[in-house]
C-alpha cells in the first residue's frame, strides 16, 4: 500500500458529506419550483498536508471553495481529494 503525500502546498482532504434535509417541513408554503439556495462551500477534514503548506491545517475541519478541489484515482483505484492551500477560507474551531 502506497502513502499518498501532497505536493506544492496542496492538502489532502476527506469531504465531510452535507446532511442536509430537502424534505423537512418549515410549515411555510412555497411555490413548487422554488429551489433553496445551495452552500457554495464544501466541509472537510485536512488528512495531511504538503511540506511547503501551513502544518497547522493537518486534521482540522476546514471549509473549502469547492472550484480549488481536485480528484484523482491513485494506482489502486482509491479516489482523493486534493485543494491548494489558498482554495480554504475558514478553519472550524472544536
Amino acid at each position: 500500500m502506497s502513502i499518498l503525500k501532497p505536493w506544492n502546498r496542496r492538502v489532502l482532504l476527506d469531504i465531510i458529506p452535507n446532511e442536509v434535509d430537502d424534505h423537512a417541513s418549515t410549515g411555510i408554503l412555497v411555490p413548487e419550483d422554488y429551489k433553496p439556495k445551495r452552500n457554495d462551500h464544501v466541509l472537510a477534514r485536512v488528512l495531511s498536508v504538503a511540506e511547503d503548506a501551513n502544518p497547522s491545517l493537518d486534521g482540522r475541519r476546514v471549509v473549502v471553495q469547492p472550484n480549488g478541489l481536485e480528484e484523482f484515482l491513485d494506482t489502486e483505484g482509491e479516489t482523493h481529494t486534493v485543494a491548494l492551500e489558498n482554495y480554504i477560507v475558514a478553519v472550524l474551531e472544536d
